[in-house]
């Protein structure tokens, strides 16, 4: 079996962004992400907007939304399920949504929901009947999983007192779903 390949691979990346105050309360970052990689050929432009707005003092919302790709590193590759070549990069496409409210007596209240997509996920491999294994490619139950999206969305609550002198305490709580498809 002949698992050479060549290993040669140039990556590169430019990101541009700019933001921009709209008022003294509402302000814009826009961008764009534009990534190269000779093994496989492939360019990807990921934009990215965020927004904040402060409508009070002590009140702030926050949204963002990105395109996000990440291209198979060569040490990625699978060689050792015979795929000597990179597949295409994963892509992700994300929203996120943030509440603050900062009291006077420095307790911070944070509230943030988001969801993200995911496509052109590489194949996985697994083992069957247990997937912790010292060397799970060596078992006789290795399948494949020909997972090709996956979603995740999720919730994340933090109550959090901060002080520059004395004691200061955080509570946090966090839910997430992830469903492959």
């Amino acid at each position: 079996v002949d698992i050479s390949f060549d290993s040669k691979d140039t990556s590169y990346g430019l990101y541009i962004n700019d933001r921009v105050r709209f008022s003294s309360d509402l302000t814009a970052e826009i961008g764009i992400r534009f990534d190269h990689q000779d093994a496989r050929k492939t360019e990807q432009f990921s934009p990215r907007l965020n927004l904040a707005w402060n409508p009070k003092p002590n009140l702030f919302f926050r949204t963002g939304y990105g395109r996000f790709s990440q291209p198979q590193d060569l040490q990625e590759i699978p060689v050792h399920q015979g795929i000597l070549d990179q597949t295409a990069p994963k892509q992700a496409t994300q929203f996120i949504f943030g509440c603050e409210y900062r009291t006077t007596n420095h307790i911070r209240f944070n509230v943030e929901v988001y969801s993200k997509q995911y496509d052109s996920l590489w194949t996985r491999y697994d083992n069957f009947y247990s997937s912790i294994e010292f060397a799970p490619e060596t078992r006789f139950d290795r399948i494949t999983l020909p997972i090709t999206s996956r979603t995740s969305k999720g919730f994340e609550a933090v109550v959090k007192k901060t002080e520059d002198t004395g004691f200061s305490w955080m509570v946090n709580y966090s839910w997430t779903q992830v469903e492959d498809t």
